[in-house]
């Protein structure tokens, strides 16, 4: 809820590829943190009040390598602006890689489990 879309993008490095997919097919591909930001921007728009909920990650590292593996699942509830509630179950795939300071994901694979929509109306 709180739209803090410049700190969500800083998780990811500047030419990570953010990946949507429903049934095993992309509905949405995102390069670099313009695109992110801008997606980022426009989901809050429509969607004015929502939730995540996540659960721990797991994460598989490679320091040789400097790469990491994650998984984590997530229960996102949203509220559009006609009254229009969704909760949305999404399994992230992440691919992190280190860059001399901190962790950033390089690529992220959002599988869009189930959603389950009704009106408040």
């Amino acid at each position: 809820d709180q739209h803090r879309v410049a700190d969500q993008v800083a998780l990811m490095t500047p030419t990570a590829t953010f990946r949507v997919y429903r049934d095993d097919h992309v509905v949405t591909e995102l390069t670099g943190t313009d695109d992110l930001t801008q997606a980022l921007t426009r989901w809050g728009q429509r969607y004015p009040k929502h939730f995540t909920l996540t659960a721990q990650p797991l994460i598989t590292l490679d320091t040789d390598n400097g790469t990491a593996d994650g998984q984590v699942n997530a229960q996102i509830k949203t509220v559009g602006d006609k009254g229009i509630t969704s909760v949305f179950s999404v399994r992230f795939d992440d691919h992190y890689a280190f860059n001399g300071e901190n962790w950033a994901i390089a690529s992220r694979d959002a599988h869009v489990i189930m959603v389950s929509t009704r009106s408040d109306s």
